[in-house]
């Protein structure tokens, strides 16, 4: 990809003081867009700005927790505020809570549904609405898992909060299309992070590293590859299809909009397949 292929872009990605978000921040600014560094940590916002920075990106770090709905807007309106406007919003922030099922407790519920769906849903929001404002094209992206097409024990609410931001993909086609805003979903799995954070149910005895079926193995976090970004840059000859993509390849959400329908490419819909990762 060329170094310039997003120049005068500017992108929003939350939860990326680390991990996927963070990558898809570094490769967006190494590409050219100005890009809003977002992390419920503001250290590591900042630090992960900074080292972004450093390879000589434009990248902001702000913390904020994406649960509230008033940091979410503040998001949008500061990187309008420190880039001109906004173009692309990646709704990576998610928070991971593995419990049995049969103990899970009421307040954690609400806090999975508030950071995976609700911080999702008002940065879309937010960031539509700003687009629209604009009337410039925009590029709207939510991290589902393949954890919201796999059953997996102890993963049942973090999996209906994925499974959740398919469907929102899917519906907010027919109300955001027709501002050239387009809407996608991509399903990784699992990425190396921090053992702390991996479920003792998902740590293979053999490796001591998390395995999500049907991936069978995690990997290091060094994707978003070339295709990836086919959902995110501006222009395109037509609006990309909504759909969600799994490890496996396949595409998940179908748009009901047909006129504003295209195929994706089979490259496109191997970046999940070649290059597993989580949000």
């Amino acid at each position: 990809m060329k170094q310039n292929s997003f120049k005068d872009q500017v992108a929003v990605v939350t939860g990326a003081g680390e991990g996927i978000g963070f990558e898809i921040a570094r490769q967006l600014a190494g590409q050219g867009a100005a890009v809003l560094l977002n992390d419920m940590n503001g250290d590591l916002a900042v630090k992960a700005a900074q080292e972004i920075g450093a390879e000589g990106g434009t990248c902001l770090g702000v913390g904020g927790d994406v649960a509230e709905v008033q940091v979410v807007r503040d998001l949008v309106d500061r990187a309008v505020a420190e880039f001109g406007r906004l173009t692309i919003a990646v709704a990576n922030a998610g928070l991971s809570l593995w419990d049995d099922f049969f103990d899970f407790k009421p307040e954690d519920f609400q806090r999975v549904l508030a950071v995976n769906l609700g911080g999702s849903f008002f940065l879309a929001q937010a960031a539509a609405r700003q687009m629209r404002q604009q009337e410039t094209a925009g590029r709207i992206l939510f991290l589902s898992s393949v954890a919201g097409n796999q059953a997996i024990a102890t993963s049942s609410v973090y999996a209906m909060t994925k499974k959740g931001l398919e469907m929102l993909a899917r519906s907010l086609v027919s109300e955001v299309s027709s501002h050239d805003i387009t809407v996608n979903a991509i399903a990784p799995g699992a990425t190396i992070t921090p053992p702390a954070r991996w479920p003792p149910c998902l740590i293979t005895k053999r490796s001591g590293r998390p395995s999500y079926p049907p991936a069978g193995r995690a990997i290091r976090v060094t994707w978003p590859r070339p295709p990836f970004f086919s959902y995110l840059r501006m222009p395109t000859r037509l609006p990309v299809k909504p759909s969600s993509l799994t490890e496996d390849g396949r595409p998940r959400v179908p748009n009901p909009n047909r006129s504003l329908s295209i195929k994706l490419s089979r490259a496109n819909i191997r970046v999940c397949s070649k290059h597993r990762s989580s949000s």
